[in-house]
């Protein structure tokens, strides 16, 4: 069953501790895109994290519902290791706090060009 579509290249999903709320990490969109599960199931489009980096997996954190994230820095340099492992490609961590917010925290923890 399709819940949702419209996504460039949808590249990590994962749920809140919660149950309530979806997250689905979309690479070439930049940005995480955050639904709420309804009682029946199914999706409701809650907001978009925009986070300026081609965001990969998503890791949530179970005591505090703060989203993990690996990502590359430069989408075109990402693209370019897809194909090729010896083209450099810079990664980062993200941490984001408060994720079901409309303005959610986002941290840079880790980063390497």
């Amino acid at each position: 069953t399709i819940v949702s579509d419209g996504f460039e290249y949808a590249n990590g999903i994962a749920i809140s501790p919660n149950g309530q709320f979806v997250y689905v990490a979309d690479s070439v969109r930049q940005a995480v895109v955050v639904y709420r599960r309804r009682k029946t199931g199914s999706l409701e489009f809650s907001h978009m994290i925009e986070t300026y980096s081609s965001v990969d997996n998503i890791n949530v954190d179970p005591r505090n519902g703060d989203l993990w994230i690996g990502s590359g820095i430069r989408l075109i340099d990402l693209m370019e290791f897809m194909k090729n492992a010896s083209h450099p490609c810079g990664s980062q961590v993200l941490r984001i706090q408060n994720p079901e917010a409309e303005n959610p925290s986002i941290t840079e923890m880790y980063s390497d060009d």
